[in-house]
């Protein structure tokens, strides 16, 4: 079993990149920085076979602040 930790970013455009013009209101303009952990297993040939991430509920609650505002 591997313990891997990353970063992802989860990015909106500000809505030029559909032809409309620019915005920072919801839901253009948002960018977080989520730190994410996963535990991974592997057969013998190094494929996944199993992968369980782990939520940090930091991360996670700076989403969900953000969408339900």
């Amino acid at each position: 079993m591997a313990s891997i930790r990353y970063k992802e970013i989860v990015d909106f455009p500000d809505g030029t990149s559909f032809g409309i013009p620019p915005s920072s209101e919801y839901p253009w303009g948002f960018k977080v920085i989520q730190h994410e952990h996963a535990l991974v297993t592997v057969d013998d040939e190094c494929k996944i076979k199993t992968l369980k991430e782990i939520i940090s509920t930091k991360s996670q609650n700076t989403i969900s602040d953000w969408y339900y505002r």
